[in-house]
């Protein structure tokens, strides 16, 4: 796994997702390669979004190869959301978890559906977030 990280993204946010994707990242379980890269979104993503913003995507690297890969985006704009350093943490925390979610149903199954997936982001949430309360 790769964790980049764009300039403007707050260091507080790189280290929450890199001590959150430590804790669930097992290479012997997610065998396929994966891709996080956290984006300093600003101002115009606020409207639809709230104070974080997520994607998750598969494609082939490099493209003319047959291997597989997953990419997840977060974007984060809390600054702009007024909101609490606290509720951004949750927010983004939650968004990570989900695109997490995404990858692990794309290697278990080939699918990328939405059926339970709510139950096991907040069981990744109550685990990270016992270990580490904020």
């Amino acid at each position: 796994m790769r964790i980049y990280c764009d300039p403007g993204v707050p260091k507080w946010i790189r280290n929450l997702c890199q001590s959150f994707l430590k804790d669930w990242y097992d290479p012997q379980k997610h065998t396929n390669p994966l891709k996080v890269r956290l984006i300093h979104a600003g101002f115009l993503v606020i409207p639809i979004c709230g104070c974080a913003y997520g994607a998750f995507n598969v494609r082939k690297w490099p493209p003319s190869s047959t291997r597989v890969g997953a990419k997840i985006y977060v974007a984060s704009a809390w600054r702009y959301w007024h909101c609490s350093k606290q509720e951004a943490t949750r927010e983004i925390l939650y968004t990570l978890a989900h695109e997490c979610v995404h990858y692990e149903k794309w290697v278990a199954y080939g699918s990328n559906t939405h059926r339970g997936l709510p139950q096991r982001v907040n069981k990744l949430m109550r685990a990270y977030l016992t270990k580490h309360p904020l």
